[in-house]
């Protein structure tokens, strides 16, 4: 495995210019009542690449792209995996995935994203932590560093409710077996009613609760986190603030935003936002990802608000689309991979919401 600084990975992702691609239903295999493994076989061939832990979108009956991790580190016989968690009315999970067969055409864009390995000097030990199918995007990383001559500690906590949410931990367990350097532990938080005690190794809770009980300091560490919004937001607080984490070696990919609510200067000023015809009073003084968001606006956000996914795209009024500052680079290279982006488009995760901004008028696609 290609080891990578913090900068290489971005300047790969950046070079690995996200594309549409083609590809074919090979196998939907339902692993519990809630995951689905899906493999597609993609027309590009062996030209397809990604970085370990991107993700792609996959485009939903409806028109509108859904976003899943790559599960694996490569291609196999011509076909990428992922792992597709099940929300009743979902666009893709629901609907789309229902009526999909072996044999039916899919199209995509991608891969996206910036959560992989990152060779840290001073990380001796390397945990990941992931809940549901946040395992996903972890799969591919440890999959990568397993075909190594891995040498330095790596511990993978993986959270579910109950044993079935483990949906590979068969797998996991293999690799604690055949690999020295490699440990698994499974956590569950659900009751005994959920069927959480059916596994009798696993440790009961969250699993960030089990690693701040298995650690007493990372400063010397790097940690991977990929999951519940809730699970990574508060693993990265207290791992940092109790157990001496360094903020540069935590990376993570939540399946949502992780707040940033507390960068947020008290008492900020309410600014009205008018978003598909819709007036709010929002606090200033965060992202307006984080103030649509917090004031009930429904908005994706893939990368957490991180301006790596572009699943927050919005189009600005025509009358408050000069008032606004112009984009940085990095914006604007992620926009111009964006399919249907207009010159009014901008990404709510980058625009911090000002008292400049009051009356701004938006869409959301």
């Amino acid at each position: 495995m290609t080891s990578l600084t913090t900068s290489e990975v971005s300047r790969a992702s950046a070079e690995r210019r996200p594309a549409a691609w083609q590809g074919r239903i090979d196998r939907i295999h339902r692993v519990n009542a809630t995951v689905a493994v899906v493999t597609i076989r993609v027309a590009q061939g062996d030209a397809f690449r990604w970085l370990p832990g991107q993700y792609v979108d996959v485009l939903a009956d409806e028109g509108g792209f859904r976003s899943f991790s790559l599960a694996g580190a490569r291609l196999v016989d011509g076909c990428i995996e992922l792992h597709i968690r099940h929300v009743p009315g979902g666009a893709f999970s629901d609907r789309t995935l229902n009526r999909l067969e072996p044999g039916d055409r899919v199209s995509g864009r991608g891969p996206f994203g910036e959560f992989c390995w990152r060779d840290l000097p001073h990380a001796t030990h390397v945990l990941f932590m992931c809940t549901g199918t946040g395992y996903a995007p972890v799969r591919a990383i440890v999959q990568s560093l397993l075909s190594t001559s891995l040498e330095r500690p790596v511990s993978l906590y993986w959270g579910g409710r109950s044993a079935a949410d483990l949906y590979f931990i068969d797998e996991a367990r293999e690799w604690a077996r055949t690999h020295r350097h490699f440990r698994f532990v499974p956590v569950l938080s659900g009751d005994a009613e959920s069927g959480a005690d059916s596994l009798v190794d696993a440790r009961r809770g969250y699993v960030q609760h089990a690693v701040m009980a298995d650690f007493d300091a990372l400063e010397n560490a790097s940690v991977y986190a990929c999951g519940s919004p809730a699970m990574v937001t508060d693993a990265r607080a207290t791992l940092i603030a109790e157990r001496g984490l360094r903020g540069e070696s935590f990376f993570a990919d939540p399946f949502g935003p992780i707040d940033d609510a507390v960068s947020r200067t008290p008492n900020a000023s309410e600014i009205r936002v008018h978003a598909n015809g819709v007036e709010y009073r929002l606090a200033g003084d965060q992202t307006l990802l984080a103030a649509l968001r917090s004031g009930g606006v429904p908005m994706q956000s893939v990368c957490g608000g991180k301006g790596a996914c572009g699943t927050c795209r919005i189009e600005i009024g025509e009358a408050s689309h000069a008032s606004l500052p112009a984009p940085g680079v990095d914006e604007t290279d992620l926009l111009e991979c964006l399919p249907n982006v207009t010159p009014r488009s901008r990404l709510a995760c980058q625009l911090r919401l000002d008292e400049s901004m009051d009356g701004l008028v938006l869409s959301i696609p």
